[in-house]
């Protein structure tokens, strides 16, 4: 019989774990939070509880618990209702079950697993607060003579400072918790049409609890989105310039069939001279650093290339003030979708709007906002002034070939 190596290889590969993405900056902050958390949270339990030598004045889970407030405070794992309804739940199972349940092993066991029903049903899951429970069976005479009192005296008051701590600290670092604030939850939509029902949707086909809350999970896919969409304008940018560089007639609307230009190609009789080359090289080389100029100003201006064309040919389409997207499409000699994720990235940039129009709520306009005026028109400016220094050598080879 063979030895499965290879699917060993692949299990022991699954254990390796992911690099984390965090900062320097972040760890360095969690390491600090840490040392002051505990450090505080001992020192006023010293205070606070006073000569208690029976007690610890500091319990193991603690430490667990410093880790998610200080190094993982986003997770819905780390907010302040699991903090404290996790680990004061917990404390009361464990009690309760180590004074009715004789056998230790038994009641350590029952009480992690109850306090893990009761914290799902409270919703205040709290990984530390399983090693509550268990310190409530196992803790020693101390706390089994203190009853019930052990969830007030060291697990509430223990629980309390650290919370406490974890709130200035976060606050004094400028650093986002509790993550949601207390703030009113409002309905958000990703740039894809992605909203965090569909987010809670899948969630809830998955069955599996992840540590990340819906709201964090509808901005990652919304930054992810937008990374995305850059990058495609990024890449289409230079074809873009490629197009346009390699159109000799600049005037012209749309390009040639193929056909066309070979008919031209067996019209033309007149042999080419020396000058003739000249001139075309003197053109291309002027259409290029043209081409250069208008990417050096766009950018400085803070836009790209592409939104710079978005915005001029809504503003230059022939006879009204607006566009939709099938005709920017065809001004532009782009696909649909990808004119749609580039008047998608102007709007929000707050450079377009879009307005139904009025006999065809399914047509869709898009109109030049007011930022979007001032940013095309200071554009417009230089591109113009630029184009008066270089016009004539667009004209010449149509005037000399």
């Amino acid at each position: 019989m063979s030895f499965p190596t290879a699917s060993i290889a692949s299990w022991l590969g699954a254990c390796v774990p992911e690099p984390l993405h965090v900062s320097r900056t972040e760890r360095l902050r969690a390491v600090l939070g840490a040392l002051i958390g505990i450090g505080l949270t001992g020192v006023m339990s010293i205070w606070t509880m006073g000569d208690h030598a029976d007690l610890p004045l500091l319990i193991a889970p603690m430490g667990a618990s410093a880790v998610l407030l200080f190094a993982a405070p986003a997770s819905p794992l780390a907010q302040p209702w699991s903090v404290i309804g996790g680990n004061l739940l917990a404390a009361a199972i464990g009690v309760t079950c180590a004074n009715w349940i004789p056998v230790p092993i038994l009641a350590a066991a029952v009480a992690v697993a109850l306090a893990i029903a009761m914290m799902f049903a409270c919703r205040c899951l709290h990984p530390p607060s399983g090693a509550v429970a268990l310190t409530a069976v196992f803790g020693g005479p101390g706390i089994k003579a203190a009853g019930y009192g052990f969830v007030v005296m060291p697990v509430a008051i223990n629980s309390v400072i650290m919370l406490a701590c974890a709130l200035l600290f976060h606050w004094a670092t400028r650093h986002r918790y509790p993550h949601h604030g207390g703030t009113p939850h409002v309905a958000r939509t990703t740039r894809s049409g992605v909203t965090d029902a569909d987010i809670a949707a899948v969630l809830d086909s998955r069955n599996e609890l992840l540590t990340i809350d819906t709201d964090d999970l509808v901005t990652l896919v919304d930054d992810a989105e937008q990374r995305a969409q850059q990058r495609t304008e990024q890449r289409a940018e230079p074809r873009a310039c490629s197009r346009a560089a390699d159109a000799d007639d600049l005037t012209a609307t749309h390009a040639a069939p193929f056909h066309a230009h070979a008919d031209m190609t067996t019209r033309s009789t007149k042999p080419l001279q020396k000058s003739d080359f000249e001139v075309l090289s003197e053109f291309r080389h002027q259409l290029r650093r043209f081409l250069h100029f208008s990417e050096e100003v766009v950018q400085a201006e803070g836009i790209t290339p592409l939104q710079y064309l978005l915005l001029l040919h809504i503003k230059g389409f022939p006879g009204r003030e607006w566009a939709t997207i099938g005709e920017l499409a065809e001004r532009m000699v782009s696909v649909h979708h990808g004119t749609v994720a580039l008047v998608n990235r102007c709007v929000a940039l707050g450079l377009v709007r879009r307005e139904p129009a009025p006999e065809d709520k399914r047509q869709v306009r898009i109109h030049l906002t007011e930022q979007g005026e001032v940013v095309l028109a200071r554009l417009a400016a230089l591109h113009r002034e630029e184009l008066k220094t270089t016009s004539r050598h667009f004209q010449l080879p149509f005037e000399n070939l």
